[in-house]
């Protein structure tokens, strides 16, 4: 969570496993709360108006109960507050004020970096699958590409990865280095990783929800057996290293996908997991 929480509107605006119609995508009766950051879009770049983050992966955990969650990038806590179960969380510096574990049976904390984390191979060790993982560590695209492609190989079959920050709303946002009198949110250049993802593994089904700040993208159908990524790997870093989204036009990126209403896409998914978590955990 690299955004800087003093700018956040309320941290959620829902309570636990509720959420109400936020964004303009969510139909004329909607809710819209005002944006504290009062910054229109750039040219090109959508409006990301939708429930709060944290409320969204909050619904996924009700809807999904995975029975381990995994997470990288827990820093404070804040998304971690809304797991119920048992977890695994990757940071190199948490620095926790109000999380406390409460009835949860089980948790795994590691300080250290996601890299050093897969490197000791704790998950295959121990036979940990998680079901959920939320993907929210160094923002450069190349880091959270190989965060993916070894959550995949240790993720239970079938399993969804969140990944944050991957629809921005402007330019300044994903430079690769953080420049904070440019701009109060950092994305860095993630939503290349998006990208690379959706040109080598049309086999996985991306839902892009419009959750504010900057987006949730929920990756559906993982598949521990699936060596593309990384025989790619090489080969992409190399070429998106050259560009940024202003040389590959954000109306380029934006035109390949359309976001969804946060509050549609989590109610349509209630509605299915009715028939079982796993029912919601691929489509056909």
């Amino acid at each position: 969570m690299l955004f800087i929480e003093r700018f956040q509107r309320k941290t959620r605006e829902n309570p636990q496993g509720h959420m109400t119609a936020i964004g303009h995508r969510a139909g004329p009766a909607a809710r819209h709360l005002p944006d504290p950051r009062s910054k229109a879009p750039d040219p090109g770049f959508p409006l990301i108006d939708g429930p709060h983050y944290y409320d969204v992966l909050a619904a996924l955990h009700e809807i999904l109960t995975p029975e381990w969650y995994f997470e990288i990038g827990t820093n404070r806590g804040g998304s971690l507050k809304v797991c119920p179960g048992k977890f695994v969380a990757i940071d190199p510096e948490f620095i926790f004020k109000t999380f406390a574990m409460g009835p949860r049976a089980e948790g795994h904390f590691f300080q250290l970096t996601s890299d050093d984390f897969f490197a000791q191979d704790f998950l295959g060790r121990t036979g940990i699958r998680p079901a959920l993982g939320f993907l929210d560590g160094m923002h450069l695209f190349e880091f959270l590409l190989r965060d993916f492609i070894a959550f995949e190989r240790r993720a239970a079959p079938g399993a969804m990865a969140i990944l944050h920050d991957c629809l921005p709303f402007d330019q300044a946002m994903t430079e690769r280095e953080w420049d904070g009198r440019k701009t109060r949110l950092w994305t860095g250049d993630v939503w290349k990783t998006l990208q690379i993802l959706m040109r080598h593994r049309p086999d996985l089904q991306f839902d892009m929800l419009d959750a504010w700040p900057t987006g949730l993208v929920l990756v559906r159908g993982l598949d521990p057996e699936n060596r593309v990524l990384p025989e790619v790997y090489d080969a992409v870093v190399a070429e998106f290293m050259a560009t940024d989204i202003g040389r590959f036009g954000p109306e380029a990126y934006y035109g390949q996908f359309e976001i969804q209403s946060s509050f549609s896409a989590i109610e349509a998914m209630r509605a299915k997991g009715r028939a079982g978590p796993a029912a919601i955990q691929t489509e056909t």
